[in-house]
């Protein structure tokens, strides 16, 4: 124990500079009950935002994990059958729309470019409330997007999973 600044007594004193007293055990109990409502609060305003884990996970993989499977393409993928796709939800009213689906082509010099387009056409889209409290009802199990690009880095569930995590 540090000796108290006023009076150099090592046990407790009444100073409120006292080393002594700042680190008791009631006082360490005081301060963190004084924290209390503040934390409530915190706790309140943490749980209204959407807080999701979202992975990305090609559809012609062996799935990696268990989750909220939600396939984000507006095409069926060729040579999945539904039954072995295990999918809790088919969002194709969210995957782009199907002129800026074939002018990107999954082209990379495009991507930013495709970005930009099909954040504009979320943006737009009557559904996408919908798609995010969906997703909202299942905020305690991870999401597990969807796509059938062979690309890992350009398509439209990055953009949509990088969508998400800022909403």
């Amino acid at each position: 124990m540090h000796p108290c600044p006023r009076c150099q007594s090592r046990a407790k004193c009444s100073h409120a500079d006292c080393y002594t007293r700042q680190f008791t055990f009631s006082f360490i109990i005081t301060y963190l009950s004084s924290l209390r409502p503040l934390v409530a609060k915190a706790g309140r305003i943490v749980s209204e935002v959407m807080i999701l884990k979202v992975t990305l996970e090609r559809i012609y993989q062996k799935p990696q994990a268990s989750g909220f499977r939600v396939l984000v393409d507006r095409v069926w993928p060729r040579g999945i059958s539904k039954v072995n796709a295990a999918l809790d939800l088919w969002a194709k009213t969210i995957a782009p729309s199907t002129e800026l689906r074939k002018w990107f082509g999954h082209d990379p010099e495009k991507y930013p470019e495709f970005k930009k387009r099909y954040l504009t056409e979320l943006a737009a889209n009557p559904d996408l409330p919908d798609f995010i409290k969906t997703l909202k009802q299942h905020e305690q199990e991870p999401v597990i997007m969807l796509y059938g690009a062979k690309d890992e880095t350009h398509n439209q569930a990055v953009v949509l999973s990088e969508l998400l995590k800022t909403k």
